[in-house]
């Protein structure tokens, strides 16, 4: 017991100290402790230093990749550009560049900017829309395309998606644009999409013919006159097409001419016509017009005429008209009888008279002179002596 005493007693006197022993023990412990927890917070702060010094560099570049990220993913709606000929028709694409959220639908219009080059005839949404509904305007300026995703296959995150097509018509040579307006654009939850929007451009080729080096021969002659026209058609346009070349004469189309050409293409045409006499304007297509003078082939006076006169007495008296009135009486012989039976024979000198008048001659009036010019020669020559 007094072993057992004994160690109580010694384990109540040592109690003290234990807690001394403890007490420095946790102290020496505890102030290890702080001095290691001091030197790794100033070995922390040593490291951290230039991190947080360089912070502001950090967050930059980080903030600028991420709005660049922002920017690049903003969906847009846009359509493509279409180059056709003059008369016929193309096609474009409407798509969205990126769904995050899904589709379920839009409202999106195309429109032409100029109807004199091009207009829409016809559009249509992608197969991928259930529900859809197309307007084209009367004038071509424009289209309404309207559409429902009933299946859900536009899922988030979805990019290049299929809008719908367009089909255009080239009107006339040149460029005109293609501008969209998006009037409703909705995610899978029902919420509008902010999209931005992307044009396009219609790029119209046409033909476009020229007449040069017109010529025309002869430009003078007499009637009936054929003359012969030649001129040069080129295509100085961008596309193929044909087109009908009209040869003019005195402002009437007597003959045409249809001619192919592809771009920069030339051929050389010719006419040939017969004209009367009297003053005549010829050309081929718009060309600057030639004259051509035709000029009658008598000359514009009448025909030769020849009278034959044969008198009682034998003689024999002819006049001719030649060209505007000019009479010529060729004299013959006269023979005379007397009542001493004698015979007298006189020769007519030729009579020429020149008539001033294009119209015909009556032959009775140059009888006449002629038989007065036999009488008086008659009675000269049976005058007594």
């Amino acid at each position: 017991m007094a072993g057992t005493g004994t160690t109580d007693e010694r384990s109540t006197e040592n109690e003290p100290l234990a807690r001394d022993i403890g007490s420095n023990a946790i102290t020496t412990a505890t102030g290890h402790r702080s001095i290691r927890y001091a030197v790794l917070a100033v070995v922390m702060l040593l490291v951290a230093a230039p991190a947080v010094s360089g912070a502001g560099a950090l967050v930059g570049p980080s903030s600028a990749t991420n709005a660049s990220v922002a920017t690049q993913s903003s969906p847009t709606v846009a359509v493509g550009n279409v180059t056709v000929a003059s008369g016929t028709n193309g096609t474009t694409n409407l798509s969205l560049s990126s769904a995050p959220d899904g589709l379920s639908g839009f409202t999106v219009v195309v429109s032409v900017g100029s109807t004199s080059t091009a207009t829409i005839t016809n559009a249509s949404a992608a197969d991928s829309f259930g529900l859809t509904n197309v307007t084209v305007a009367d004038n071509g300026s424009s289209v309404r395309i309207k559409a429902v995703d009933l299946d859900n296959s536009t899922t988030a995150g979805a990019t290049d998606i299929a809008l719908g097509r367009i089909e255009v018509t080239g009107e006339a040579g040149g460029q005109t644009s293609l501008s969209v307006s998006v009037e409703r654009l909705d995610d899978d939850a029902g919420n509008p999409i902010s999209a931005t929007t992307d044009g396009g451009t219609v790029s119209v080729q046409a033909a476009n013919f020229s007449i040069t080096e017109f010529a025309v021969s002869p430009t003078s002659g007499t009637a009936p006159l054929n003359v012969t026209a030649t001129a040069t058609v080129t295509n100085t346009g961008d596309a193929t097409d044909s087109t009908t070349v009209p040869f003019v004469v005195d402002g009437v189309v007597v003959d045409e001419r249809l001619v192919s050409l592809a771009p920069g293409e030339g051929i050389t045409i010719s006419f040939n016509e017969t004209l009367d006499a009297g003053s005549h304007t010829v050309r081929i297509g718009d060309s600057d017009a030639v004259t051509v003078d035709v000029s009658s082939s008598d000359g514009g006076g009448g025909g030769d005429t020849t009278t034959t006169t044969t008198s009682a007495d034998g003689g024999t008296t002819t006049t001719t008209t030649t060209d505007g009135g000019t009479t010529t009486t060729d004299g013959g012989t006269t023979t005379t009888s007397t009542d001493n039976g004698s015979t007298t024979t006189t020769d007519v000198a030729p009579i020429t008279t020149v008539d001033t008048t294009t119209s015909t001659q009556t032959p009775g009036f140059g009888v006449f002179v002629a038989a007065l010019a036999l009488v008086i020669a008659g009675l000269i020559a049976i005058r007594p002596e």
